[in-house]
């Protein structure tokens, strides 16, 4: 359990399962929406893409910031203390807000293969359940990579940063300004 505790504490590992989390949470909701459809007697594909994209947002958005709460913010989280010491300035709206604007830059990406994927299973015939699953497993998959990429050289770029802050001489004072002359 220790072993385990370590590895979700590291950032980068911490927000990938959080994510998938979510992801796979909000998918399985967002199937509920889209059953209606069905219900309603709506056969349009474009209805039911919007249906579902509207719905996997609202749930995605909403379940990643409890999860990121509890695993990070909740007071009695016995890895939070050893979590990425950096981000120690930030709150907690802070600090799942910078993932969500990343995951925000990736939503076009994501929601591109999911809504090609659900078009290519609407109208190729396959249950509307099962190709909103398959659409949304495609975008996770490719933004969790994409992201990760991102984040192993963004926390790279950090590293490097901080070396160089620690190797740099500390820097001089500013000298006081010459004394002018007085006023006559």
């Amino acid at each position: 359990m220790a072993l385990l505790a370590r590895l979700y504490a590291r950032r980068i590992v911490n927000v990938n399962i959080n994510i998938i989390a979510a992801g796979v949470a909000a998918m399985l909701l967002t199937i509920i929406p889209v059953t209606l459809t069905r219900t309603l007697g709506i056969d349009t594909p474009w209805i039911i893409m919007a249906v579902a994209f509207i719905s996997d947002v609202i749930f995605d958005v909403a379940i990643y910031y409890f999860l990121h709460w509890l695993a990070n913010h909740w007071p009695h989280v016995p890895w939070a203390k050893h979590h990425d010491p950096h981000k120690k300035h930030l709150t907690y709206f802070q600090d799942a807000t910078i993932v969500q604007v990343e995951r925000m830059v990736l939503g076009p990406v994501y929601y591109g293969i999911a809504a090609f994927v659900l078009h290519r299973c609407l109208v190729g015939g396959v249950h509307r359940e099962v190709a909103a699953i398959a659409a949304f497993c495609s975008g996770l998959a490719t933004t969790r990579v994409l992201h990760t990429i991102y984040m192993v050289w963004n926390a790279r770029r950090a590293a490097e940063r901080r070396r160089q802050q620690i190797a740099a001489p500390p820097a001089s004072p500013p000298a006081a300004p010459p004394a002018s002359p007085p006023a006559a």
